[in-house]
């Protein structure tokens, strides 16, 4: 619930809540930060926790936007299990972005991918042509990069990946 969290950050009186919600004291240093650079905090922040505190190897995070089109929380996949986070890459991408919400990948603010039937596949193609740069990679290695570590699936690299080798 990032609107709650940002709104009662600097509350003397939510101290104790802050330090459970994040298992760490180093949401403090959200203190002096605002706009979306609070917001990028608080979000990475929660997600290192889910990794370190709760041991979760894949965690994946969703901005799920009001009727306002303002962020009112985020949406964590977290799983050990390599097939439960190709499910629900599947899943999220089949979710109709209407009805007033828009659902974003919010790993990387600067990048609006959105769940659509087409995407962005210019962006996966940079994604993958700069993580291998100048080495040869098999077509494994770069699914395992497409599924770990960015938003789209796997229906999406295979059409890049065809498209690169033309």
């Amino acid at each position: 619930m990032f609107e709650e969290i940002n709104r009662f950050l600097n509350h003397p009186d939510q101290h104790d809540n802050f330090d459970e919600l994040f298992a760490c004291p180093d949401w403090r240093r959200g203190y002096e930060l605002a706009g979306a650079t609070r917001k990028q905090f608080i979000h990475d922040l929660y997600r290192d926790q889910l990794r370190r505190a709760a041991g979760a190897r894949y965690v994946r995070s969703f901005a799920m936007r009001n009727a306002r089109n303002v962020s009112d929380y985020f949406l964590y996949f977290v799983s050990n299990n390599r097939l439960g986070l190709a499910k629900m890459k599947e899943a999220m991408w089949k979710v109709d972005p209407g009805g007033g919400y828009s659902f974003s990948d919010a790993t990387n603010f600067d990048q609006a991918v959105l769940f659509q039937p087409e995407p962005d596949r210019r962006e996966l193609r940079r994604l993958i042509a700069d993580r291998f740069a100048g080495r040869q990679a098999t077509v494994n290695r770069v699914e395992l990069f497409v599924l770990e570590n960015t938003p789209f699936h796997a229906q999406h690299y295979r059409k890049v990946l065809a498209a690169m080798v033309a």
